[in-house]
């Protein structure tokens, strides 16, 4: 492995055995680290790709959901067609972890057993599955994956990065402060990977992490 690729635990190379078996593989890490660039390349490659946040998504107008949320949040959160605005909750529940931790005690429990549900279709399809997930560790499901990666990058690249997205600098300090930071992350995963440099240096990364993960 490159010297920015960390490999935490004694590596078993999968190349051999992925004929025989389905490799599923979480990657992880906070807003900004490039975690969906990532595993959009494992795509790229061959992967199937699962995005937790798009489950998520899909799940706000869920009508129990959707009712929990006004009732915990109110009202303002839903826009002009009735269904739940996702910038607005957004706004509400990234003013601390208490309104975040009020937001995934409605939303992720159904979230998970639909992330599940989506892994195991998957597995049937493809010989890897590649999950897009921030809050892998805050779940507690390392154990669901095969392989385990971290994206880091220092909070100021992080910031950048939400800003040339479209997000104020206050906000995404506001969203950071919110998650786990780098150094609690690190004790969970197989791989952390920096993620300081450019797109090309992530994907030579990323390139050498799917030879491991991926199919021979």
């Amino acid at each position: 492995m490159g010297s920015n690729v960390v490999r935490c635990s004694p590596l078993v190379v999968f190349i051999s055995c992925a004929k025989d078996r389905v490799m599923v593989v979480g990657i992880t890490g906070t807003i900004g680290s490039g975690k969906t660039t990532l595993a959009g390349f494992f795509k790229e490659w061959g992967a199937a790709l699962i995005e937790a946040d798009r489950i998520g998504w899909e799940i706000l107008d869920r009508p129990e959901i959707r009712e929990a949320l006004i009732s915990e949040f109110g009202q303002t959160i839903v826009n002009e067609a009735g269904c739940v605005d996702r910038r607005l909750l957004g706004e509400r529940v990234f003013q601390g972890r208490d309104q975040l931790e009020k937001l995934n005690r409605i939303v992720h429990p159904t979230l998970l057993k639909e992330l599940k549900k989506a892994i195991d279709l998957r597995a049937k399809e493809s010989k890897v599955v590649v999950v897009d997930a921030a809050l892998i560790v805050e779940w507690g499901i390392a154990d669901w994956f095969d392989k385990l990666i971290v994206l880091t990058c220092p909070e100021s690249l992080k910031v950048g990065r939400l800003v040339e997205g479209g997000i104020s600098e206050d906000a995404a300090r506001r969203r950071l402060a919110c998650q786990l930071n780098d150094e609690e992350r690190k004790r969970f995963p197989d791989f952390v990977v920096d993620n300081s440099g450019d797109i090309e240096d992530l994907r030579k990364k990323g390139r050498e992490l799917f030879s491991v993960c991926g199919p021979a």
